[in-house]
Parts: structure tokens; C-alpha cells; sequence
């Protein structure tokens, strides 16, 4: 019984080792033959609103910083307040 569990034990083994380098090669030569990337339209589309964002932040950063930006804040006097 012991003499089966070896030669199982041997064979799982030698599959592993010979099998694993060789698939490691395929994957590497043909993954990027068969995979290609096509981005997601929406994905794109949502990326340039916040590239268009983000610019728009920017520009009011640096206007706040050169002084031009200015917003006068009005003071509401809330319920009951004079």
C-alpha cells in the first residue's frame, strides 16, 4: 500500500515540475497574442468629466492664489436673529 502512495506522490510531482515551466512559456508567448484591452466607453466618458473636473478645481486654485478669485460671502441672519 505504501509502494502506491510513493509512486503516486512521485508522478504528482514530476507533472508539477514539468508542467508548470512549460506553462509559464505559453502563457507568457500567447497571452498577449489572444488577450487585447478595449477600454470601456463609459469608463473613458467618465475619466474626461473628471480630468475636466479636476482642471476646473485647478484653475480656481490658482486663481485664489493670484488674488483675482474673489466671493463676497453675505451674512443671512438665520430665525429670530436682527
Amino acid at each position: 500500500m505504501q509502494n502506491y502512495g510513493n509512486i503516486i506522490q512521485t508522478v504528482s510531482i514530476f507533472s508539477i515540475v514539468i508542467c508548470a515551466p512549460i506553462g509559464a512559456v505559453l502563457i507568457s508567448t500567447f497571452g498577449p497574442l489572444f488577450l487585447t484591452h478595449t477600454p470601456d466607453k463609459k469608463a473613458v466618458e467618465e475619466s474626461k468629466e473628471k480630468v475636466k473636473d479636476d482642471e476646473i478645481e485647478i484653475e480656481m486654485k490658482n486663481m485664489e492664489i493670484d488674488g483675482d478669485f474673489s466671493i463676497k460671502k453675505e451674512h443671512h441672519n438665520g430665525p429670530g436673529e436682527g
